[in-house]
């Protein structure tokens, strides 16, 4: 985190690290981004993408990267802007945290403009290092917001490297903040952006919210799934993951003569992007061999259909031979063939849906899996 947060807010308390600085949130901005990444699952207000794998640490300005760097922080989220000077000083603060292995994920910023102009650069989203990742917003229908900046040169190279949601995203402030715009000032003593604000009102703590400061936070999140499930993960193989297994999307820009034409970028997938972080795949024969190394997995394996742009065809042999803490398998309607052992000794496997795709089941494929009480073909 970059901002500071309410940290008494019922959704929040628990998942933030609040022995270093003071984190009160006076104003909004932090609180909201925090909801986004690591609200808790409470049924009180809302979930974060990362409710149950998060702890985040509020700070302000970027000079704390030397911070998380001593500190084992692998993941800041950005969620401001600095201005479109080149600042060597961050640059290099940013080069060490490359070298450290975090990740460091932008907010493009909400100005509506083509980052690839030398004027409109926007820092620190436009550092164009292996593990910064800069993010423009999109509504619920996949089109570019209005207000948010892009920008692909013309060789393809993104600056605005991903999109994700950043409208009507229902998110935790404080509440005190809440209070003093909803209940005691009369709308005619609010500028516009503060009566926007209170339009956007849900309940006390809780507001709709809007701009890439919001869509940054999303990718945060799913970057704190994929290290929950795979901690050796590094920050450049974080932005590698989660740009190949993205969306494709068509947006509308501005084409400089009054008109508008598109450009195809991409949008946060997270069920693949996990499911990258976690599983190794054949490139040659597009079969999953297993669990990548060091990962931590319990519960029910999803495999999606295609992983870094391959497409699922196989379970190898002994994939997931003895992995004891899978509780249920979802197999991709990919799938044509399950290898020899695939699943062999996996003694808490419950449940299995085989696709009607599949047409090869291997030797001893679900030998020892003696808790399966459910096989759906």
């Amino acid at each position: 985190m970059n901002e500071l947060i309410d940290f008494f807010h019922p959704d929040l308390y628990e998942n933030i690290d609040n022995s270093i600085y003071n984190v009160l949130d006076d104003y909004l901005h932090g609180s909201a981004i925090a909801g986004i990444i690591g609200a808790m699952y409470n049924d009180i207000g809302i979930a974060g993408i990362s409710d149950t794998t998060i702890s985040m640490l509020p700070y302000e300005f970027t000079e704390n990267i030397t911070y998380a760097i001593n500190n084992g922080i692998k993941i800041i989220n950005a969620s401001f802007g600095l201005g479109n000077q080149f600042n060597s000083c961050h640059y290099m603060a940013l080069q060490m945290y490359y070298e450290y292995g975090g990740l460091f994920v932008a907010a493009a910023g909400n100005e509506g403009w083509d980052l690839t102009i030398a004027n409109n650069r926007i820092y620190p989203a436009c550092y164009e290092l292996p593990n910064v990742i800069a993010v423009g917003s999109i509504d619920s229908n996949n089109h570019r917001s209005d207000f948010s900046n892009y920008g692909q040169y013309s060789n393809g190279g993104d600056l605005v490297d991903i999109y994700a949601p950043g409208e009507q995203i229902c998110t935790t402030i404080p509440r005190a903040v809440c209070y003093d715009f909803v209940c005691c000032k009369p709308d005619n003593e609010l500028n516009q952006e503060e009566l926007e604000f209170k339009q956007g009102h849900v309940a006390n703590g809780y507001h709709y919210m809007q701009g890439t400061s919001m869509a940054a936070p999303i990718i945060s999140g799913v970057a704190a799934l994929m290290l929950s499930v795979n901690p050796n993960l590094i920050g450049a193989e974080l932005k590698t993951l989660i740009l190949n297994n993205a969306n494709t999307i068509s947006i509308s820009i501005p084409d400089g003569s009054g008109g508008t034409t598109t450009q195809n970028v991409k949008k946060i997938n997270a069920y693949k992007s996990v499911a990258a972080a976690l599983m190794n795949i054949n490139s040659g024969n597009g079969q999953i061999t297993g669990l990548k190394s060091g990962t931590a997995f319990t519960g029910t394996l999803s495999i999606p259909d295609t992983i870094n742009g391959i497409t699922v065809t196989g379970i190898g042999d002994n994939a997931f031979c003895e992995k004891t803490n899978i509780t249920k398998v979802i197999l991709p309607n990919t799938l044509t063939t399950i290898g020899n052992n695939a699943f062999y000794g996996c003694t808490s496997l419950t449940s299995v849906n085989m696709p009607m795709s599949l047409i090869n089941i291997g030797e001893n494929a679900f030998c020892g899996c003696s808790s399966l009480v459910t096989l759906n073909l």
